[in-house]
C-alpha cells in the first residue's frame, strides 16, 4: 500500500518560491547599500516577502491542515510586519520620517506582536482562523476569518 505524500508541488508552488528567491537576492542588494535610509528599509520589505513567501511555498504544497497550518504560522511575521516595512520606506522617501525614532517603532511593532501570539495560540481560541479546510480539487487551504483577522486587516 502506497503512503501519501505529505507535499504536492504545483506551478503555483514553485511561483511562489521564485518570489522567495528574487526578494532574498533584493534584500541582498539593498543591504550592500543600507546606509541609505531608503535602502535600509527596502532591504527589510524584501526580507519580510522572503519570511513571507518561503514558508508560503511549502504551505502551498503541503496536503495536511495540520501542515498548512504550520507553515501558515511560520509565515506570519513576514505577513504582518512586511507592510509595516513599506510604512517605513515610504516615510522615508517622502521625508516624513522626522518622528521615526526606536521607541515610535517599536510602538508600531506592538499590534502586529499582539496579533502574532493571537495567530501561536489559535488553537486554543480560534479567534484568527475559525476553521481551516483544504479543497480537495486544488490542495488550497480555505481559512475561515475570526474577529482577529480583522484586527490585523486594520493593522
Amino acid at each position: 500500500m502506497e503512503t501519501p505524500s505529505l507535499y504536492h508541488f504545483s506551478f503555483y508552488s514553485y511561483a511562489v518560491l521564485f518570489t522567495a528567491l528574487m526578494a532574498l537576492l533584493l534584500a541582498f542588494l539593498s543591504w550592500q547599500r543600507r546606509e541609505e535610509k531608503t535602502a535600509f528599509y527596502l532591504m527589510w520589505i524584501e526580507l519580510g516577502i522572503f519570511s513571507w513567501a518561503a514558508p508560503i511555498f511549502l504551505e502551498s504544497a503541503a496536503s495536511t491542515v495540520a501542515l498548512k497550518t504550520f507553515w501558515s504560522l511560520a509565515a506570519y511575521p513576514g505577513t504582518i510586519f512586511t507592510p509595516l516595512f513599506v510604512f517605513l520606506f515610504a516615510l522615508t522617501l517622502s521625508q516624513n520620517d522626522k518622528w521615526l525614532n526606536k521607541n515610535n517603532i517599536v510602538l508600531l511593532l506592538l499590534p502586529g506582536l499582539v496579533i502574532f501570539t493571537a495567530a501561536l495560540t489559535n488553537q486554543w481560541h480560534g479567534l484568527l482562523w475559525p476553521a481551516i479546510k483544504i479543497d480537495p480539487e486544488s490542495n488550497i487551504a480555505v481559512y475561515e476569518h475570526g474577529p482577529i483577522f480583522y484586527l490585523l486587516v486594520l493593522y
